[in-house]
């Protein structure tokens, strides 16, 4: 992963793009994604503030990863699936720029989860972003009182 000398060296920025000729359904193909949440972690311990990921083809993305880190400033997910958001809870305290593209949700509840958990969000651009179910009337969630821009 990264170098253990290192480790007490704050990370910047994390940018992974990666491609891949294998199907993500194919089971073998899925554990070898296995490693990149890994680094992410890692680069998540580092007080990581920027964090850019595109695959192609789309991966599951484990929520817990991705939406928890005291630290991270910008996010950008691009061509992602993120995996069911029910028993996860998102702590992105610090987190003002969000970019989702060609990213699909179980659920657009788990979006609007995703959003109350940003509670200084300035700037939000969303393009192409899915859910295999709708929302459900009822349910509070927090305005995003810091939001400057928005392209949606």
């Amino acid at each position: 992963m990264f170098s253990p000398l290192a480790h007490h060296v704050t990370l910047k920025s994390f940018h992974l793009d990666c491609y891949s000729i294998h199907d993500v359904d194919d089971a073998k193909a899925a554990n070898c994604l296995l490693p990149f949440h890994d680094w992410i972690e890692e680069a998540k311990r580092r007080c990581l503030k920027e964090l850019r990921l595109f695959y192609l083809p789309p991966i599951p993305l484990k929520p817990t990863t991705f939406f928890c880190s005291k630290t991270l400033v910008v996010l950008r997910l691009m061509n992602s699936v993120v995996s069911t958001m029910f028993h996860c809870s998102v702590d992105l305290p610090s987190l003002k720029t969000l970019n989702l593209s060609f990213v699909r949700f179980q659920d657009m509840e788990d979006v609007m989860k995703l959003l109350s958990g940003c509670p200084i969000l300035e700037n939000l651009r969303t393009f192409y972003v899915t859910a295999t179910s709708g929302v459900t009337l009822g349910g509070y969630y927090k305005p995003l009182s810091k939001l400057i821009t928005a392209d949606i």
